[in-house]
């Protein structure tokens, strides 16, 4: 088999691996960014949504479910299917779920 062929079959894979290291890297790098008094603000912010119907932007998805306790570095949500515990360092935006927007999350 031709060189060339090895090369344009593994090229693909070459390139995937690079962005996934590139993600991490980044990821990495974000986290190192946040220091006492950041996560100190964020736990402050996040405190004032306990209760309430929010959406929460992730680094890698988003989260709709009702805050229901807030510690150091996590969050316990509580989602129509399920419950769970969302580390601060990876919330990127949370809001209030708009009450007038029909969904099957919420019911009434």
């Amino acid at each position: 088999m031709n060189p060339t062929h090895y090369f344009i079959i593994l090229l693909p894979a070459i390139l995937i691996l690079l962005h996934k290291s590139k993600q991490k890297k980044w990821m990495a790098h974000s986290l190192k960014i946040k220091d006492r008094k950041e996560r100190r603000i964020m736990t402050e912010t996040v405190k004032k949504f306990i209760d309430c119907k929010c959406q929460i932007y992730l680094l890698s998805g988003e989260v709709c479910g009702v805050i229901r306790e807030v510690t150091d570095h996590a969050m316990l949500v509580e989602t129509p299917t399920d419950r769970q515990a969302i580390n601060l360092d990876f919330v990127v935006r949370i809001r209030e779920y708009p009450q007038k927007k029909k969904t099957s999350l919420w019911h009434g």
